[in-house]
C-alpha cells in the first residue's frame, strides 16, 4: 500500500482548488477504508452507489482532467494502478467505459453525462463500450449517437467483431449498424470473417435491412489462414466459381499473400477449382504465388500439376513474371524445377528470366539448370 499512498500523494498535489472538498475523500477497497494521505482521504469505488452519492453532491461529471476529484475516482478503483503524472484528458464516463465499469457508466449516462464526446484519438463512447463489451451501455446509447461513426479503429461494429464481442456485435446489428462501412477498405463483414465468429456471420446473413456481400466476403476469406469462414460461406450459398473485378478466382485470392493460406488453397482444389485458370491478365494462381513468395503455395500448386510454363498475356511464365517484378528467388526456382521450367522462354518484350535477375542470381540459376 506504500506505493499506492505515494501515488495518492502525487494525485493530491495535482488536484485543483476548485475540486470537491478534499476532506470528504475516502478510498474504498475490498479491505475497507484506507487512510492514505494524512487526515485527507480519497473516495474511490467501482460501485454505482458511490457514483450516485457523488452525483448528489453535484460534482461536475464532464470534467476532462485525470485528477478530477471524487467523481472521477468513483468510476474505477484501479485508476491508481494506472496513475499518470500528465493529465489524461478523459471524463469519468470515458474512464468507466474504458475500464469496463458498466454499472458506473450506466449511472453516469442516466444522470446526463455527455455521450457525444471523444478522447484524444477521436474514439467515441460507443466505441469504448464496444471495446469493453458493455452491452447494456450500447443498448442505452445506440439510438442516441452515430452508430456508424468511424475513426482509425473502425466503427463500434468493427471493434466488436475484431474483439469477438458477440453480444455487443449482435446488439449493434439489431440497432442498424452498417456492415459495409470501410476502414481502409476493411468492412465489419470482413472483420466477422477474419476473426471468424459464426454467430455474428449468421446474424449478418439474415439481416433484412441490408444485403450481405457473401461472395466478396468469401473472396476476402480465401486470403486468410482460417478455413472455417470459407466453409461456412460456401455452405450458406456463396459461389465457388466467383471472380473479382480482375477476373481472379478464389484460388487466385489464396495465392496473393504470404502465409498459411495454402490450407485454403488445398481445400479449394479439393472442391474442384481449376489449378490453371487465368485471370484477366492471363495470370494463373502459380504466377501470383511466385510473386508473393508463398513457398508452400508454390510447392502445393506444382505438386498438384500447375503448368510452370504457362504464359500470361504479356508472355511471362510464373518464373518470368516474378523475375520481371524484381521478386525472383532461388528457392522459387528450386520448387519449380521439379516440373522443368523453361528459363530460355521469352516474353513479348523478347526477354528471358536471365534478363531480369542480378549477375549473382544468374550465375546461381545457370549452375542449377545445367
Amino acid at each position: 500500500m506504500a506505493k499506492m499512498g505515494t501515488r495518492v500523494s502525487n494525485w493530491s498535489s495535482h488536484r485543483r482548488k476548485d475540486d470537491c472538498d478534499h476532506n470528504t475523500f475516502v478510498i474504498i477497497s475490498k479491505s475497507g477504508v484506507k487512510q492514505m494521505h494524512q487526515s485527507q482521504n480519497l473516495l474511490f469505488s467501482s460501485s454505482a452507489a458511490e457514483v450516485q452519492n457523488a452525483l448528489k453532491k453535484k460534482c461536475n461529471i464532464d470534467k476532462k482532467e485525470l485528477y478530477d476529484g471524487e467523481f472521477f475516482a468513483d468510476c474505477k478503483f484501479s485508476a491508481f494502478y494506472d496513475y499518470r503524472y500528465e493529465p489524461g484528458r478523459i471524463t469519468a464516463l470515458q474512464h468507466a467505459c474504458l475500464t469496463g465499469n458498466e454499472s458506473a457508466a450506466l449511472t453516469l449516462i442516466r444522470a446526463g453525462a455527455n455521450i457525444n464526446i471523444f478522447d484524444s484519438e477521436k474514439t467515441s463512447i460507443l466505441q469504448m463500450a464496444a471495446l469493453s463489451n458493455m452491452v447494456q451501455v450500447l443498448e442505452e446509447i445506440a439510438d442516441r449517437v452515430d452508430i456508424n461513426y468511424c475513426n482509425q479503429y473502425g466503427t463500434a461494429l468493427h471493434i466488436a467483431c475484431k474483439t469477438q464481442s458477440t453480444k455487443s456485435a449482435l446488439l449493434l446489428l439489431d440497432r442498424g449498424a452498417d456492415i459495409s462501412v470501410k476502414l481502409n477498405g476493411f468492412t465489419p463483414a470482413q472483420a466477422a470473417c477474419k476473426y471468424y465468429n459464426k454467430q455474428i456471420l449468421t446474424k449478418m446473413l439474415r439481416l433484412q435491412s441490408q444485403p450481405f456481400p457473401i461472395n466478396d466476403a468469401l473472396f476476402f476469406s480465401c486470403t486468410g489462414n482460417n478455413i472455417n469462414p470459407v466453409k461456412f460461406l460456401l455452405k450458406n450459398g456463396a459461389d465457388l466459381s466467383y471472380r473479382d473485378n480482375a477476373g481472379r478466382t478464389l484460388l487466385h485470392a489464396a495465392c496473393t499473400v504470404q502465409g498459411p493460406s495454402y490450407k485454403v488453397a488445398d481445400f479449394l482444389l479439393k472442391q474442384g477449382l481449376s489449378i490453371n485458370e487465368a485471370d484477366s491478365a492471363g495470370n494463373t494462381p502459380l504466377h501470383l504465388a511466385c510473386e508473393s513468395h508463398n513457398m508452400k503455395m508454390v510447392e502445393l500448386l506444382v505438386e498438384r500439376g500447375a503448368d510452370v510454363n504457362r504464359s500470361n498475356h504479356a508472355g511471362n511464365t510464373p518464373l518470368l513474371y516474378c523475375a520481371k517484378k524484381g521478386r525472383f528467388h532461388m528457392n522459387i526456382y528450386k520448387l519449380l524445377a521439379k516440373a522443368h521450367p523453361d528459363i530460355a522462354k521469352r516474353n513479348k518484350a523478347a526477354k528471358t528470366v536471365l534478363d531480369y535477375i542480378t549477375p549473382a542470381q544468374k550465375e546461381s540459376l545457370l549452375s542449377k539448370a545445367r
